[in-house]
């Protein structure tokens, strides 16, 4: 399989907010079928479901809009996107560099019905969502953590097709073009 160029990009702009060198390890675009899943620590090893989790997407059109110089991250090498953090405390972000054909976005962070650990969530163009767990060497702050989009507030990518947003009651949810996640308290959502 040729190795996909958009992986390497995707490391190098999660390195501009925190440096999760072990995020692609084993990602791979087995097929284009849609693939859909809740996990929870007893299923981590499940790789398909049915493809319904698209529909429990949040209908995110009354949230109010993020100001986008607020959030945005332009002026790092090698990004073109945004930067967040949770209610709960999980750090995403978004990346549709150097085209919005290989844009990413990812939220990683403590995952309660994952269990402990650091966990990445991350969709991209082009293939389903993935959970995995970060070894703690992995995880790298560089300076403060990005502004907190509060509930009932959304943020859309000004280069790309990602959107993200937070409920009333805290649930993450991001997507960029057919895939995405929902991340709750006690569930992680992938499509």
């Amino acid at each position: 399989m040729a190795p996909n160029p958009a992986l390497g990009l995707r490391s190098l702009a999660i390195a501009a907010t925190i440096t999760l060198s072990g995020i692609l390890a084993g990602c791979g675009h087995a097929d284009d079928a849609p693939v859909s899943q809740v996990l929870t620590k007893e299923s981590l090893s499940s790789t398909t479901a049915a493809p319904t989790s698209a529909d429990a997407f949040p209908d995110m059109a009354s949230y109010r809009e993020a100001p986008y110089d607020l959030y945005g991250v332009v002026d790092s090498p090698r990004v073109q996107g945004f930067a967040f953090t949770t209610p709960d405390g999980l750090q995403c972000a978004n990346n549709a560099y150097p085209r919005p054909e290989f844009e990413w976005v990812s939220c990683w962070g403590a995952r309660p019905d994952q269990g402990p650990g650091i966990w990445s969530v991350s969709a991209e163009q082009g293939a389903p969502a993935s959970v995995e767990q970060l070894a703690p060497e992995d995880v790298e702050t560089y300076g403060p953590p990005p502004p907190l989009l509060p509930p009932m507030t959304r943020i859309a990518a000004q280069k790309g097709v990602s959107t993200c947003g937070v409920s009333a009651d805290g649930t993450t949810a991001c997507r960029v073009g057919d895939h995405g996640f929902v991340l709750t308290a006690t569930s992680t959502t992938l499509f």
